[in-house]
């Protein structure tokens, strides 16, 4: 079976954030739902936060995806955890929008407003801050073809 377009979006985005470097140690994780560890940091964690549809009977279906990425990062202190998780999140906004159409995949994307970056709880008394930014992706599929993005 085809890979609907939603996921070819998403998959794509990963990949993207894959391509991340200078960062020691960064995995990039699809829906992750267990809880982080301190020594699994740092991280980037990417959610699929919903889909609004517009048909506008035009003979294809526009798509606006909200993707969702969780930024985590430590530090030796909590200044030292505040700079890598500012570090994360500037070079996540680089690779993301130097390629906003995602290698010609998607239309659009462009950052949503973000959360400021809180204190993680983790299983470890190590200063580590989180944080959340959200990009729409504009993309559209012909109306009767939910798996071929035009």
């Amino acid at each position: 079976m085809p890979t609907d377009a939603r996921e070819q979006v998403m998959a794509a985005l990963k990949t993207r954030l894959d391509t991340i470097v200078g960062i020691a140690g960064l995995v990039v994780e699809r829906s992750r739902t267990e809880t982080l560890k301190a020594d699994e940091l740092p991280r980037l964690l990417l959610y699929d936060a919903g889909v609004t549809v517009q048909n506008d009977f035009t003979g294809e279906r526009e798509f606006t995806l909200t993707a969702e990425i969780h930024g985590c990062a430590r530090g030796a202190t909590a200044e030292l955890a505040a700079t890598a998780a500012s570090e994360l999140r500037a070079k996540c906004d680089d690779v993301v929008l130097d390629d906003v159409g995602l290698g010609g995949l998607v239309r659009d994307t462009r950052p949503l407003d973000d959360e400021p970056p809180e204190p993680l709880e983790l299983d470890a008394d190590i200063p580590a801050l989180g944080w959340v930014r959200r990009y729409a992706i504009d993309y559209a599929t012909p109306e009767a073809d939910p798996f071929t993005l035009i």
